[in-house]
């Protein structure tokens, strides 16, 4: 699973974006079977990368909403947080920046109160 969400990541970033969707569908279903937020959330993020790619906004925000899905049944605030911020990266993406400033109004005091993120005054 592990090795399928690195291939998965690694192809977008060497210019195979399309390329990345078998290990990233892969390394969904198997992060499903497992109940895995750790390899879930992240190769479904993948998916909504590869669907933007494509031009297919709806597929994208499928994808996105899907993560935030299974970030939240885990209840792990890491995997929200990222969920929240990749979600509002698609929604801003596709046109749809109420979207996107909900997710991040949401995903900011979680990554505050987890310790992800400090804010400095």
């Amino acid at each position: 699973m592990v090795s399928r969400l690195a291939l998965a990541t690694a192809l977008p970033i060497l210019g195979d974006a399309e390329g990345a969707r078998r290990p990233a569908e892969e390394a969904a279903d198997a992060a499903r079977q497992v109940a895995s937020a750790q390899c879930g959330v992240p190769a479904t993020l993948i998916l909504a990368d590869i669907a933007l790619r494509g031009g297919d906004r709806s597929a994208a925000r499928t994808f996105a909403e899907r993560a935030l899905t299974i970030s939240e049944e885990a209840g792990i605030e890491v995997f929200v947080v990222s969920a929240l911020v990749g979600a509002a990266e698609v929604a801003a993406q596709i046109d749809r920046t109420g979207d996107a400033a909900r997710w991040l109004e949401r995903a900011a005091p979680l990554a505050k109160t987890s310790g992800i993120i400090e804010v400095a005054l």
